[in-house]
This record gives structure tokens, sequence and C-alpha cells, in this order.
């Protein structure tokens, strides 16, 4: 368990961003980098399409495909701009977070496709809390006795969490106040490389609509 004692609100929130941004970035290598066998054997390629990806946001085209989650367009368009010896094949992970700060006993739904699923992990602070139990579809997840107050933990729900609608629930004995994020990231990809090929991956952030934190990933397979 973690415990930090924090001294002020503003204090907290800068804790669980950074908790946040880190969880985004350790997520991405773990569950989404290791999804398709890498090769590195063909730098041009992956250097050149890169710098499509980068002309395309530039222009806002590839921000544009990112946020709709059009794969189909995004493969038209790099159909029309890379040279027709390159074997591509496009996806996207999208991130997405839901942060509150609550009072009380709260409990709140989740859907996620565990088809596209890459993980689900819980941030939270307890600013003040005692007696703390955190229940995952009517299973506990957290527990602590007495006195919690200040403690910042991440949780990482992905083997837990069903296909379909989740049920988060906190409770706490007597008055509690406390901040967490749900973040998700979901994959998908139009069409699936070939199977035992050697796959150079190029892998494109584009900063998320409403936050920076929150990006889309948007990735091209080469063979």
């Amino acid at each position: 368990m973690i415990k930090m004692k924090t001294k002020t609100r503003k204090g907290a929130m800068h804790a669980l961003e950074g908790l946040l941004a880190f969880s985004i970035v350790v997520g991405f290598i773990l569950f989404v980098m290791p999804a398709v066998e890498i090769s590195t054997s063909s730098g041009h390629k992956t250097h050149y399409v890169y710098s499509t990806l980068e002309t395309l946001e530039s222009k806002g085209i590839l921000r544009a495909y990112a946020f709709d989650n059009n794969m189909t367009g995004l493969n038209t368009t790099l159909k029309d701009l890379l040279p027709t010896t390159y074997n591509f094949a496009v996806g996207m992970s999208q991130i997405n977070a839901t942060h509150k700060t609550i009072s009380g006993n709260h409990s709140f739904n989740y859907t996620i496709d565990t088809t596209k699923r890459d993980y689900v992990k819980l941030d939270f602070i307890l600013n003040t809390a005692t007696d703390p139990n955190i229940y995952l579809n009517g299973n506990i997840i957290y527990s602590s006795t007495g006195d919690s107050s200040g403690i910042l933990e991440s949780i990482d729900l992905t083997d837990n969490t069903i296909d379909g609608e989740n049920q988060l629930t906190f409770n706490f004995t007597g008055i509690a106040t406390f901040d967490y994020r749900l973040l998700m990231s979901e994959s998908e990809d139009l069409s699936s490389p070939p199977f035992k090929k050697d796959i150079d991956t190029v892998n494109y952030f584009v900063s998320g609509i409403d936050s920076t934190f929150l990006p889309t990933i948007v990735r091209v397979y080469l063979w």
C-alpha cells in the first residue's frame, strides 16, 4: 500500500495528474506496443510513414480521423500518399479517463468491449477517509482499516473487468472525500497484419481533444 500525506488539495491533484500520465505511458508500453511483433528492418519505410502522419496532423486531417476513430478514411488517405510498394494496415488505440471529486459513498458504471480492451486502471486519492472498501462488480478490490486519509493508490482492473457494463463502488465509515480517475484504453485494427510476418509498427500519438494526457495512438503496420 502506498501512503502519501497530502498537505493541500492542489498538491493531491498534482499527484493524481502525475499518476495518470504515468499510467498512460506505462499502459501503452505494456499493453499496446507488444500486441504485434515489431521489426526494425525497414527504417526508411517507417520514417517515411511517420513523416506522412506528421504532415497529415499539421493539416488537421489526422486529428479529425483520430477524433472520429475513422480508420477507413485514414487507410484511404495513406493509400493515396504512400508508395504502392508499401503493404500496410492501420489501427487506433483510444484512451479515455473519467475524473470526479466525491463526498461520501459512491457507485458508478463503466462499459467496455473486452475484445478491444488494452487495460483499465483506477487511480485515487483518499483526502479524508475511514475504513475504505472498494468493490468491482460486487467483488472487493481494495480495503483498508482505520484512518486512511492521504492514501494515493493505483489499481489495475484489466483482468477483473467484464465485457459490457461494470460497476465500481466506494464505501466508507463516516464522512469521506476522495478524487478518482478511471483510465481505459481500447484498441482496434481496421484489418489484421499478416500472421507470422516481420512487422514494422509506426506509433503516432495524437493529443486528446480535451487533454494532451488522453491521446489517440494511431498505428500503421508495415510489411
